[in-house]
């Protein structure tokens, strides 16, 4: 089959080093350590401890990002009782070192096994991200799987741990897809390399049975379990999964040329990457040139795993092209990490099978040792002084909010989950009303015994009063800083408001001015006013609606108002206007009662006419007992 080189055993010196070079990525980059650690990071913090399924198999109810890394969080969190961000840390380092130790297996020169250490645990800093983003834990996966896909001799396909193996690899595809759409590029192409090295082994003979059956089984197993876990996705997003129109290719083209321009003139912030760029650039010509001057290059047991990793490379970048998504998101250096694991596997399985002259081998391990060197200390020297500029990390930064006690924070996205990952039993955070990821926080928020509002990358000042989630908040004291924010403290204060006319929406019929809408009689039945869609926390309320009737038959009903939600598919009072509800003026005062249990958006106070009936309505006030 050629899935059978097998890797040099490491020594006591290669274990050693790695002892060392995980431990260290861990203190820099891992989630208790990082110092850029974000919003988007804290994610996976929050939903380690709020994690339920079957709604949490993807983040917070959107349609990409598997949750794995929360999901095995559990085993830490829960089990061993570490800290959320502890067991996130824990759980991303280990699914990290499982990718390194799949990849690894494919590289029989121990010095080259330690340059992937490097490459993988201190990547330079546009693609530190591996260690970070799903991107990282997808391509771990993929390590992993084809560790275990090399362990199966499909010359005895019936053998037990042949069926086990394959088993394992089929799990890991899914759960590589499920943690990345996009992992379904490099899966396909490592089936056809699959397919391809099988039948050059039966010289054209067709496929195994097995391998057709595993195959399909993946495929219905993938599709299956991603439709299922899609279902709980409250929020569908079209451009994920649509192709870049030319014009946005060209652009995508230009985009990534400039970056890269910058780069190799020296133009970017970082000098020693691109020092790093030049030096790379020179392998990959100096080995490329080597293989293609070798007289075995067509030896496909020899150089098969090239072979995939060249194929994967030009798959992945094809597809970062053609995506609207990553477009849109101005090709993020994240989005390039595939490129970088693929483009360094390539020069290591070339440079680990090339036959050259020990003294050239030694030569190139030691230039590729360097390199990887140079790119790790580019980036903790970016960060350390160019951006953020400290190596403190954010996690322990925050914990200066641990000091107000339990506490309810609002803030900008990129400031609010962040600032609750240090403890989210005592931090309550949410993102100011509009770019919520999750409506059961914002309940919690308002909750706790005080809460506060982190301005930065929001407002240039706090204001007296703040309306944020249908709860009035009222400023109290002095601004401050703390975990590198500034805060102040607000109060909720129970809600009074008149609603004027230009909040709702009315029928084409209807007569208005600032002050009043007029119902004429020659109007017939059906909903002559509505709105004003108020987002309102849980509690109690009370609407009120001002009514004047000039005639009005006593046998005939006048009005109906009503409180709703979801377009009137949920209603939560109503009460229809009678002559019997009139005093001798003509005016009555609807006054309508609800409850919410939970925030709701979309709230709206609606009125209806029976009719036949002139009327008109004055006032409406909303109130919070």
């Amino acid at each position: 089959m050629g899935f059978n080189i097998k890797a040099g055993g490491p020594n006591w010196w290669e274990y050693a080093l790695l002892a060392l070079v995980v431990p260290a990525s861990f203190l820099v980059y891992s989630s208790n350590c990082y110092p850029l650690l974000n919003s988007d990071d804290a994610l996976n913090i929050l939903m380690t401890f709020y994690y339920k399924l079957p709604n949490d198999w993807y983040c917070w109810g959107q349609d990409r990002g598997g949750t794995l890394l929360p999901l095995l969080s559990q085993i830490f969190y829960r089990g061993l009782g570490c800290r959320p961000v502890t067991a996130v840390s824990l759980s991303n380092y280990l699914i990290l070192l499982l990718g390194y130790l799949g990849f690894s297996s494919l590289i029989k020169n121990r010095g080259l096994r330690m340059v992937l250490a490097l490459v993988w645990f201190f990547p330079p800093f546009r693609f530190v991200d591996l260690l970070r983003f799903p991107l990282g834990v997808q391509y771990s996966l993929l390590g992993l799987g084809i560790a275990l896909l090399r362990k199966i001799d499909f010359r005895y396909g019936h053998r037990i741990r042949n069926h086990v193996y394959s088993l394992l690899v089929l799990v890991i595809a899914v759960a590589a897809l499920w943690v990345s759409d996009f992992a379904w590029v490099s899966f396909s192409v490592l089936t056809a390399m699959l397919i391809v090295s099988h039948r050059l082994r039966q010289q054209g003979n067709g496929l195994s049975p097995m391998v057709v059956l595993y195959v399909v089984l993946g495929i219905v197993g993938a599709f299956l379990f991603i439709r299922y876990a899609k279902q709980y996705a409250q929020v569908q997003n079209d451009n994920y999964t649509h192709f870049n129109s030319w014009e946005g290719i060209l652009g995508s083209f230009r985009m990534l040329l400039g970056r890269w321009g910058e780069v190799f003139a020296f133009h970017a912030a970082d000098a020693l990457f691109s020092m790093y760029a030049w030096g790379c650039g020179l392998a990959v010509l100096v080995l490329f040139h080597s293989f293609w001057k070798s007289a075995d290059r067509a030896n496909w047991d020899r150089w098969q795993w090239a072979y995939f990793f060249a194929a994967d490379l030009l798959a992945v970048f094809g597809g970062i092209m053609l995506s609207k998504w990553v477009a849109l998101n101005n090709l993020g250096r994240w989005y390039f990490i595939p490129n970088y694991i693929s483009l360094w596997m390539l020069v290591l399985v070339l440079a680990d099978n090339l036959s050259l002259r020990r003294v050239w081998k030694r030569i190139t391990v030691i230039y590729l040792l360097v390199l990887a060197l140079l790119g790790g200390y580019s980036s903790i020297r970016y960060m350390q002084r160019v951006y953020p500029g400290t190596l403190r990390s954010q996690v322990d930064l925050r914990s200066e909010l641990l000091q107000l006690g339990r506490i309810g924070l609002v803030a900008d996205f990129w400031n609010a989950y962040i600032s609750a990952s240090p403890d989210p039993e005592r931090i309550k955070a949410t993102p100011h009303d509009g770019g919520v990821k999750t409506m059961e926080l914002v309940d919690a928020v308002f909750e706790q015994p005080r809460l506060y509002v982190i301005r930065d990358m929001w407002m240039d000042h706090f204001p007296d009063t703040l309306l944020q989630f249908g709860r009035v908040m009222v400023k109290e004291g002095y601004p401050f800083r703390m975990g590198g924010c500034f805060l102040n403290q607000y109060v909720c204060v129970p809600r009074y408001e008149q609603i004027g006319m230009a909040s709702f929406f009315f029928n084409k019929a209807v007569r208005k001015d600032d002050s009043s809408a007029v119902v004429e009689a020659h109007i017939p039945e059906g909903c002559m006013m509505w709105g004003p869609y108020f987002n309102l926390c849980k509690g109690k309320y009370v609407v009120q609606f001002r009514i004047h009737v000039d005639a009005f038959d006593r046998n005939r009903d006048i009005a109906r108002c009503d409180v709703v939600t979801d377009y009137g598919n949920r209603q939560f009072a109503q009460q229809h206007v009678s002559p019997e509800n009139l005093n001798e003026r003509g005016d009555v005062r609807v006054i309508l009662h609800f409850t919410l249990n939970e925030y709701v958006q979309g709230m709206e106070f609606r009125v209806f006419t029976a009719g036949g009936v002139a009327f008109s309505v004055g006032e409406v006030v909303l109130q919070e007992l």
